[in-house]
């Protein structure tokens, strides 16, 4: 074979084997984003949360779900216990609640860097009502019948540090917490000064929480 036909064959070889290198190597790199997206993807959790507008409402979570900064997209299932109104002045009336809300989130990770994210997200939950009390400046009187289960929904902004995610949020109540008729229809309670009380529905809140990952 002359070296003319060496000279072409060689450079049909170089010519094949060329694309599948550079296959090869996109699928390499594929693969190394994929198994780098599976780093700390499963986790349980717990924070805290608080929140206020007429009424001021805080209380611990725990929580499991997929997903962390290195993600698109995240999603959060869990319990939490929150007190609303637990302290206030001795000398007024007002009403108090204790909740146990059943919740689901998801979020975009819509800016994501080496060791955190920003994110925006939403989130529902189911109020389950564990009593209410009705607190005036001579007693404080338990009253299931002031409490209501009901569903709320929230818009959610933060950022996520490693394990760590710190948020804003605004949430609805969907339905109102305090039984608005029993307060009216009820003489042990006055009405006027509880209006705006058990009339809030919107509060801003901030949500602190802590991710380990398993």
């Amino acid at each position: 074979m002359s070296n003319h036909r060496l000279y072409i064959l060689f450079l049909l070889l170089i010519s094949t084997l060329l694309p599948l290198s550079a296959q090869t190597a996109s699928e390499k790199n594929q693969i190394r984003l994929q198994r780098f997206s599976k780093i700390d993807y499963y986790h349980y959790g717990f924070g805290l949360e608080a929140a206020s507008s007429h009424n001021f409402t805080a209380g611990p979570k725990v929580f499991v779900g997929l997903g962390s900064y290195r993600n698109l997209i995240t999603a959060d299932a869990g319990l939490k216990l929150l007190f609303t109104n637990p302290f206030g002045s001795s000398t007024e009336e007002r009403v108090s609640q204790v909740h146990l809300p059943i919740f689901a989130t998801a979020s975009l990770n819509f800016l994501r860097w080496q060791k955190g994210s920003a994110y925006i997200g939403a989130e529902a939950d189911y109020h389950l009502s564990l009593g209410a009390t009705h607190h005036t400046a001579s007693t404080s009187t338990s009253d299931n019948d002031l409490s209501c289960a009901h569903a709320s929904a929230s818009l959610r902004l933060g950022v996520r540090l490693s394990n760590w995610d710190i948020g804003l949020y605004y949430e609805y109540d969907l339905a109102p917490a305090f039984d608005q008729k029993h307060v009216y229809e009820t003489a042990a309670y006055d009405y006027e000064a509880l209006h705006d009380n058990i009339f809030d529905r919107t509060r801003f809140g901030i949500s602190i929480s802590r991710a380990l990952p398993f």
